[in-house]
């Protein structure tokens, strides 16, 4: 009698609750919980028992719903009714005392109250799923009364995500986060907020979240944690020191970058290593390797020049990159001068000083009126060692010396004061130049270049007279220069020059000078050769 009472208040329930009992069973996995705890809010304690109504055309969008139920509450205490199969076992297992009521001791309740009782079920959650793009759910929750006092719709990607959106909705429940970080101090975001930093705890609504944990210097870390209701997720995450970028620039298509002897990557591409030292070497067809060292940082870039010689390199195209590199420069070369002067103020010094007065007239006589200028030839050797940038650069020391034996009648003031004829027999100029400024700009293998600049010119006149002993004058005088040349490389580093120089005095009346100049030169990236450093980070 008392087993058919449990069957008839497990029917009225399942009346009062639209259950599906009539409709064909939906298939369960075998692994699905059919129970599981729930936390004591919205009035439900861990004693009583919750018997969950899903409905669906989708049968597997229902097997999935309640899989996400019972995980989301597997923290919990207390018992949780989430198919039919379950819900026919705990009728038949549902067998106690008839109630006083049938007995004729009492009245007799309502008899959707009287079946709630009879089976123990303080609530009925009856769920209709709704599948589509997004997993809709409608929930009604069913009192011991049998009545509906509260109605919700929850939504999900999928039906495990609607169902831990129907714990949060129906108890609000939350569970533990716990993260840990190996260095410690790492920043947490939680679905894109930052929360805090590792060693971190907290409580979060029930469902997947999303976290992000950054460190300075290392690699971040991603992932998601599903939170249930009443447990304590934990991340434990050991990162791993934050890559750098070595990039080789200036190098031939074809070349190969080799790190530690190991083949990385291909010229001008983004190499990712971890923090170190390195031995780089850059290996190319045709082309000689270069073999340099670097120290990768974390989070950094370093950035290294090849400028690969070719094997067959004379007459070879040269990138500009290339010639770009090689900062230090020294040209020497053969310079004939042309020099128009009077040589105003040349003397040899002393109380008896004997100064050259000017060259002769057109006639061969002495001039009445002014000293008249000549032009004198002379042939020497010019040595300049330079810096360049990009463009832009300095001579730091220009030096030249020239000679010439003019044999030139001349006229001198001799120790009386008297104007007395002489020969100019010869002639020698030091010329130092220690700040000049250029430009240049690279077109292949050819480098034009304009440079500016002042400097200081010393002679020594050898003079010969019938009257006079020999004797030689010296002049010492300061000078600004102009000049315009070019150089053609037939490497990196070996180039031929040429150069055309106007110096003007600052005593007018000294004259001008034109100075052409043929040469060779060397440049290199420093005094040891290769240079690591590109020249526009100088």
């Amino acid at each position: 009698m008392r087993r058919h009472f449990s069957a008839i208040m497990g029917l009225l329930v399942c009346l009062l609750c639209g259950s599906a009992f009539a409709q064909e069973p939906t298939e369960t996995p075998e692994s699905e919980p059919e129970q599981a705890a729930v936390t004591e809010a919205e009035g439900i304690s861990a004693n009583e028992i919750v018997y969950w109504v899903i409905d669906s055309d989708d049968p597997k969008a229902v097997a999935e719903f309640r899989k996400g139920v019972a995980d989301s509450l597997s923290g919990e205490s207390g018992r949780h009714i989430l198919s039919d199969e379950a819900f026919q076992k705990h009728v038949t297992d549902s067998v106690g005392p008839l109630p006083a009521c049938f007995r004729g001791v009492e009245a007799c309740i309502s008899a959707k109250a009287l079946a709630f009782d009879a089976l123990g079920i303080s609530q009925v959650i009856r769920v209709k799923l709704k599948p589509g793009e997004k997993v809709e759910a409608n929930l009604d929750l069913v009192d011991s009364r049998g009545a509906t006092v509260r109605s919700a719709v929850v939504s999900g990607a999928n039906p495990r995500e609607a169902a831990f959106a129907a714990i949060r909705e129906i108890y609000d429940a939350t569970g533990m986060l716990s993260v840990r970080t190996q260095p410690e101090g790492a920043d947490l975001q939680v679905d894109g907020s930052k929360v805090g930093t590792t060693p971190y705890l907290g409580r979060f609504p029930v469902g997947s979240l999303k976290y992000k944990l950054t460190l300075d210097q290392h690699e971040p870390k991603e992932g998601s944690v599903e939170i249930r209701s009443g447990r304590s997720e934990v991340i434990e995450h050991e990162f791993d020191q934050q890559m750098g970028v070595l990039k080789v620039v200036g190098a031939p298509a074809n070349a190969r970058v080799f790190v530690n002897g190991e083949l990385k990557g291909l010229g001008n591409e983004r190499i990712k290593l971890p923090p170190g030292n390195y031995t780089i070497e850059v290996k190319a067809e045709g082309y000689e390797p270069l073999s340099d060292n670097a120290t990768v940082e974390a989070g950094g870039e370093v950035e290294r020049t090849a400028p690969m010689r070719p094997v067959d390199e004379l007459f070879d195209p040269i990138g500009p990159e290339s010639i770009i590199l090689n900062n230090y420069l020294v040209r020497v070369g053969f310079e004939h001068v042309f020099q128009s002067t009077s040589y105003p103020n040349a003397s040899s010094g002393g109380d008896n000083a004997v100064e050259f007065f000017s060259f002769p007239n057109d006639a061969g006589t002495q001039p009445t009126v002014g000293n008249i200028a000549k032009t004198i030839h002379g042939n020497g050797v010019r040595l300049d060692f330079s810096y360049a940038f990009r463009h832009f650069g300095l001579v730091l020391l220009s030096m030249s010396y020239h000679g010439a034996s003019p044999d030139e009648d001349i006229f001198v003031r001799g120790t009386s004061g008297a104007v007395e004829p002489a020969k100019l027999t010869s002639l020698q100029r030091f010329q130092v130049r220690p700040f000049q400024v250029f430009y240049r700009h690279v077109y292949g293998n050819w480098v034009p270049f304009a440079e500016v600049g002042m400097g200081a010119d010393f002679q020594w006149l050898g003079i010969e007279s019938d009257v006079l002993e020999p004797v030689t004058l010296t002049q010492a005088t300061p000078f600004y220069a102009i000049a315009f040349g070019a150089q053609y490389h037939f490497t990196p580093n070996y180039f031929a020059t040429a150069r055309y120089s106007l110096q003007g005095y600052f005593d007018s009346a000294i004259g001008s000078d034109h100075e052409l100049l043929i040469g060779v030169g060397a440049a290199f990236s420093n005094i040891f050769g290769f240079d690591v450093e590109p020249p526009e980070k100088l």
